[in-house]
C-alpha cells in the first residue's frame, strides 16, 4: 500500500491541477503514510498477544481504517471525478489517485479477509 501513496507523491508535481487539489491529494498521502506507520506499531504488539486476543484488535484495526482512512480517499476520488468533468487536465489526477486508491483498497480487503480467516473459532 505504501508504494502507492509513493506513486502518487511522485507524480504530483507534474500534474496540471488547482492548488485546493493538490493540496487535499498531498493530505490524503500524508494521512495514509501515517496509518501506514501505525498499522506496523499495532501490528508488532498484537503478534505477541495470545491468540485469542489478537482477533479483536485486528478486526478493530480495519474498522479504524475502514472508517479513517478509505472513506476520506474515497471522497477525494469522487472530489477528482467531479473536477476532471469541468478541467480535462484534472483527468490525470484523477486516473492516478482512483488507480492507487483501488489498489489500496485492494490491499485492505486482502487483510480483511485473512483477519476473518484468523478468526478463534467458538467450541
Amino acid at each position: 500500500m505504501r508504494a502507492k501513496v509513493e506513486h502518487i507523491e511522485a507524480q504530483l508535481p507534474a500534474l496540471s491541477i488547482d492548488e485546493t487539489l493538490r493540496s487535499g491529494i498531498r493530505e490524503a498521502c500524508a494521512d495514509l503514510t501515517q496509518c501506514f506507520f501505525l498499522f506496523q506499531s499495532e501490528l508488532a504488539e498484537i503478534v505477541t498477544l495470545e491468540n485469542d486476543a489478537q482477533f479483536p484488535r485486528l478486526a478493530g484495526m480495519t474498522l479504524w481504517f475502514q472508517e479513517k482512512q478509505l472513506k476520506p480517499l474515497h471522497e477525494l476520488v469522487m472530489r477528482l471525478d467531479e473536477a476532471s468533468k469541468e478541467a480535462p487536465p484534472v483527468q490525470l489526477a484523477y486516473i492516478l489517485v482512483a488507480e492507487s486508491a483501488a489498489g489500496i483498497m485492494k490491499a485492505q480487503n486482502q487483510f480483511m479477509d485473512a483477519v476473518q480467516a484468523a478468526r478463534p473459532v467458538k467450541s
